[in-house]
């Protein structure tokens, strides 16, 4: 396990997820009835404040697409995310997209 680099950005995303979670201790899971792009952006703006590094969100939650992207935005390489309860093809690849990048990496697999 490396040491904590301030910055998880230089890491694979695998790599990325674990150190996240094994130095936080903590995956917030985001599951609501619905949440807003403006509720996403102030929720992961305070989790990363308060230093939570992996949050997954849940695809039962109305808008949890958008609220990923968003959510990708406002944490940067400050936290790592991904979807939870993906239930079909279809909402993987709807995942990959809204995670970007990492989301690439993951429809790869």
């Amino acid at each position: 396990m490396r040491g904590s680099t301030g910055s998880l950005a230089a890491l694979p995303h695998a790599e990325r997820a674990e150190q996240a979670i094994r130095e936080g201790r903590i995956v917030a899971i985001v599951r609501l009835p619905r949440l807003t792009a403006l509720e996403a952006r102030n929720l992961t703006m305070t989790l990363v404040d308060a230093g939570i590094t992996a949050m997954e969100f849940t695809l039962t939650t109305e808008n949890a697409l958008e609220a990923i992207a968003v959510a990708r935005t406002v944490a940067g390489d400050r936290a790592v995310l991904g979807a939870g309860t993906v239930l079909s093809v279809r909402q993987v690849e709807r995942a990959a997209e809204a995670l970007g990048a990492v989301g690439q990496q993951l429809q790869a697999l």
